[in-house]
């Protein structure tokens, strides 16, 4: 994982915006891979087992979509936008994990 978009966190750039107009954060977020190429984003994609592939976002089933992110500097990248479901956290957790082990390794 090169960088992580999330304005619950701290290092965003608009945290403490959000934290003033939201009352908290919620389950979606992106992330933007090292290997910046589609290929990578698709095969991480598609090695998850408990997120379903999908456009839609604020369900209860785990979600997940690769695309072209906009990185806190501007730069296009390529990564995965997740919306977190009501599976449970260290499952999810567990998946991302291995579906980002799975590609390491690749030649993609």
């Amino acid at each position: 994982v090169h960088n992580v978009l999330y304005p619950g966190l701290p290092s965003h750039p608009q945290h403490d915006l959000a934290r003033r107009q939201m009352r908290g954060f919620s389950g979606l977020l992106s992330f933007t891979l090292r290997r910046n190429h589609r290929e990578a984003a698709v095969a991480v994609a598609n090695a998850l087992r408990l997120f379903h592939l999908a456009p839609s976002w604020g369900g209860y089933e785990s979600l997940a979509l690769p695309m072209r992110i906009e990185d806190y500097d501007g730069e296009q990248r390529w990564g995965l936008r997740i919306h977190v479901g009501l599976e449970p956290t260290e499952q999810l957790i567990a998946d991302l994990e291995q579906a980002l082990r799975a590609v390491e390794g690749a030649t993609l």
